[in-house]
């Protein structure tokens, strides 16, 4: 499934800092989902999805990584 939402969507490059949350599979994997066919996140859906993971350490991570987006976005 494809993240196509309608928000502020960061370019994929923008968004490969994040793997900061380790080079963790999991986490790289969601951000490969929420690519759009143009390369773009939508960062909400990144978000609601990484609180969804049944990995605890990326759950632990949600807070790191809103800030770190909320510093990306205009």
């Amino acid at each position: 499934m494809k993240c196509c939402g309608t928000s502020n969507k960061l370019h994929i490059k923008e968004c490969e800092f994040l793997n900061g949350v380790d080079e963790n599979e999991e986490f790289l994997n969601i951000i490969q989902e929420c690519k759009n066919d143009e390369g773009l996140i939508d960062p909400d859906i990144l978000i609601k999805k990484m609180e969804n993971s049944s990995n605890e350490h990326i759950k632990h991570n949600v807070d790191a990584v809103r800030k770190k987006l909320k510093n990306l976005l205009p």
